[in-house]
């Protein structure tokens, strides 16, 4: 029976008492871009640094998407939501990058048995 990827929102499933990690930015929502990445990681002979990758540019889209340029008022705090938003992005990207080789390994044995 082939594997079903799951996605778990973001952040790690290790967390204690189901502490979950920010699922976004203010009105930018990061929760497709990172189903995306657990879908990515748990199919198999993916590349890692694509779905990686992939993660980035989804939740960056995301925040140009919920403070678009221009800002759609006057509001000064739009480029501040952004940047805090695209910030956040960055380093999520980063952290899988960095950090999320165990978990794209364990995904893969999971995805690839025959």
């Amino acid at each position: 029976m082939p594997h079903t990827p799951t996605a778990k929102g973001c952040g790690p499933g290790w967390f204690p008492n189901g502490v979950k990690a920010p699922q976004g930015s203010g009105a930018a929502s990061f929760v497709d871009a990172c189903n995306s990445h657990d879908v990515c990681y748990e199919t198999c002979n993916s590349v890692k640094a694509q779905c990686d990758d992939a993660l980035g540019k989804e939740a960056n889209a995301s925040c140009w998407k919920a403070y678009p340029y221009p800002p759609s008022g006057r509001d000064d705090d739009e480029w501040d939501h952004r940047g805090q938003c695209t910030s956040l992005a960055r380093f999520y990207a980063k952290a899988v990058k960095g950090a999320g080789q165990s978990a794209y390994d364990n995904a893969q044995k999971k995805a690839c048995e025959c």
